[in-house]
């Protein structure tokens, strides 16, 4: 398993929420 610092996490997570939410949005609209 790769150790990630937590900014690393932070970044690739608020990345794929947005990604998500988007795609919602889109789908919801």
């Amino acid at each position: 398993m790769v150790k990630w610092s937590d900014e690393q996490k932070l970044q690739y997570i608020s990345i794929h929420l947005q990604d998500d939410a988007q795609r919602w949005w889109t789908q919801a609209s």
